[in-house]
């Protein structure tokens, strides 16, 4: 291999990659990014069995070739070289050798032989997306997937392709987020579902918020692959059926309330404060032009407070998880919400007037 590359996307590319290396690995190997020089790009590749991330970048390739060096030390290295230009050149297939014009380097690395074989995912199921949108859907929607590993299928995000939309959805089993995304150029026939885990979400999202163009999404039975321009996110998916939660979410409303977002989220903060000592247990009543948010006397004190809202029905009581309810509203861009309650018994809902394709559910606490 010999072959010229830009410092500044050098740097981009190994950073992208080498997050899904695992250096408490007991294989050697697996700490390694594997670097192909092929035609006129630099092609990296880096993965821990479960999750791969490959990604390429315009390079002047003098000579074919690849090898394995290890990911932290050429990332470290390379985010220290000043030099606009660095040259990659190999030893014996086991030696890179980087030379700037400050500098002359070589790191012992592994034969590319030795690198696990990344899979192709080849399914007949694809739709695409535009980044920006998946991004915003899954942060959206995370943050309600179980951290618990006694049921794996709540472990990830769920993904269910159908009639030209995306559904993404997580649960935890006492809160529930949903959002809905129309595809782009989906065909009839292109239905899929799937449970991407949780730490597959986590690099997907630092994927996509350095691009903004089309993601094509590749679904097979066990895999999913991400792709886009440049770059390929792959994917082992959680093995199991998704449970079905529709059943959850209220097919009425007996008391619906327009509240202002912040002044919704500053008071559930003031009233958190409190409720820490009495496991995030906050009371919320719903009368008139208003709705009234309080805490029992724990042992650092009470809270109660009062915000105006438009109230559409009768009133109504709940207790809800202050957490719970707030992880919600952060997640919330309007300026509005609406807040829904049956009754005491009975989960909250929480939607945006405006953008109907989302909604919030938590599930209720027992009233003291």
């Amino acid at each position: 291999m010999q072959t010229i590359v830009n410092q500044n996307e050098l740097q981009k590319v190994l950073t992208l990659v080498s997050r899904v290396v695992d250096s408490r690995n007991t294989l050697p190997i697996l700490g390694n990014v594997l670097i192909k020089a092929q035609k006129d790009n630099l092609k990296f590749i880096a993965t821990n069995l479960e999750l791969s991330i490959s990604s390429q970048i315009p390079a002047k390739v003098k000579e074919e070739g690849e090898i394995t060096i290890p990911a932290k030390l050429l990332s470290d290295y390379i985010n220290l070289v000043s030099d606009q230009s660095v040259e990659f050149k190999t030893k014996d297939n086991t030696t890179l050798e980087i030379d700037t014009k400050e500098s002359n380097t070589e790191i012992k690395g592994i034969v590319a032989s030795e690198f696990p074989m990344i899979p192709k995912v080849q399914g007949d199921k694809k739709f695409k997306i535009n980044s920006s949108a998946l991004l915003k859907v899954i942060n959206q929607t995370a943050f309600s997937a179980s951290l618990d590993n006694t049921r794996p299928v709540l472990n990830g995000v769920y993904f269910k392709a159908n009639n030209g939309n995306l559904s993404v959805a997580a649960t935890d089993g006492y809160r529930l987020a949903e959002r809905v995304l129309p595809l782009t150029e989906e065909k009839e026939k292109d239905k899929a579902e799937f449970i991407l885990p949780l730490k597959t979400v986590a690099e997907l999202n630092h994927v996509l918020s350095r691009f903004d163009e089309k993601v094509i999404i590749h679904v097979t039975k066990n895999q999913v692959l991400f792709e886009l321009k440049d770059t390929q996110v792959i994917s082992r998916l959680v093995e199991g059926k998704y449970p079905d939660y529709s059943p959850v979410i209220p097919k009425e409303t007996k008391t619906k309330t327009i509240v202002n977002t912040a002044e919704f989220i500053k008071a559930t903060k003031r009233a958190s404060l409190f409720a820490r000592e009495n496991s995030h247990y906050i009371r919320i009543d719903v009368a008139k032009d208003k709705i009234n948010i309080s805490v029992d006397a724990t042992q650092v004190g009470s809270n109660k407070a009062e915000i105006s809202a438009k109230i559409t029905g009768k009133e109504g009581e709940i207790a809800l998880n202050a957490n719970y309810l707030l992880d919600a509203l952060a997640r919330t861009e309007e300026k509005e919400v609406s807040f829904e309650i049956n009754d005491k018994l009975s989960p909250a809902v929480i939607r945006t007037p405006k953008d109907k394709t989302g909604l919030y559910i938590i599930m209720p606490l027992k009233m003291s």
